[in-house]
């Protein structure tokens, strides 16, 4: 049984509670030894679910100043909303090891100190080919904003690698970052923009999307990728600063939303 199975797939309805309105700040204490400034790699994440199944509640949390990633999700199936990661020092939010839940109306916000709004990620064997059950995160209404980047300037805003699979729709990059998405590491899953392909084997990144980051000299890179289908991958670009950016909010395809919280629509009129 593979590492990712054994952390909760086989029963993917099962409950293991409820947690609503949750507040995580300034947590994730280096566990490891080091001398450097930059600690040990080893550190605590704000909220680690590991196989947690999709009966579970997860709602209201917000994780904040942690000295690793906001949220991590190891296998299993939970499904989150209304879920903030604020100036974390790695990933806001990180998916592994075969996590195949739902994310709606999530938010990040980093600073210089913080990497990936997202790092998404599957499991390869020695030889590169990807370990099943695949990571197959379905994430639609997102806000995802750096402030900067300077000790990180090549990293993505988003990054999919691994062999993930997924859906990412109503989805808005902005800020500084070396790239919008880097889709890198692939193994043999299909990708598109325009339509969403079989679960788990499929990566669907919406053109509707918006990606509005620059890197540190002022460049434009929606997109920095190393698969060799990858190229299939669009998007429509911002092309005014407000109302182009509220055109989102309305129903995309594959979405039942109602609402965005109104603290995320004056975050993100303020950053634009």
């Amino acid at each position: 049984m593979s590492l990712a199975r054994s952390r909760g797939l086989e029963i993917q309805s099962a409950c293991t509670g409820v947690m609503r309105y949750v507040r995580i700040w300034h947590g994730g204490a280096d566990v490891g030894v080091s001398t450097s400034l930059q600690g040990s790699g080893n550190e605590i994440n704000g909220l680690t679910l590991a196989g947690v199944r999709s009966g579970t509640t997860l709602e209201y949390i917000e994780v904040a100043f942690n000295l690793d990633d906001g949220f991590e999700l190891f296998g299993g199936a939970v499904n989150g909303r209304y879920l903030s990661s604020i100036y974390n020092k790695d990933d806001a939010f990180d998916t592994d090891q075969g996590y195949q839940g739902k994310l709606q109306f999530i938010f990040a916000l980093l600073d210089e100190d913080g990497n990936h709004a997202a790092e998404m990620d599957g499991v390869l064997d020695a030889t590169g080919a990807i370990v099943q059950p695949r990571s197959y995160p379905q994430v639609y209404g997102a806000t995802f904003a750096k402030a900067n980047h300077s000790s990180r300037q090549s990293d993505g805003l988003m990054r999919l690698r691994e062999g993930t699979g997924g859906e990412f729709g109503n989805i808005v990059l902005l800020g500084r970052a070396g790239s919008g998405v880097q889709n890198q590491d692939c193994a043999g899953e299909s990708r598109s923009s325009t339509s969403v392909g079989a679960s788990p084997d499929s990566l669907f990144f919406s053109q509707n999307n918006i990606i509005n980051t620059k890197t540190q000299d002022g460049s434009v890179v929606p997109f920095d990728l190393n698969c060799t289908s990858s190229t299939s991958l669009r998007l429509r670009r911002l092309s005014t600063r407000h109302s182009s950016c509220f055109r989102i909010f309305g129903p995309l395809q594959r979405t039942s939303f109602s609402s965005i919280p109104v603290l995320w629509l004056r975050a993100l009129h303020l950053l634009m």
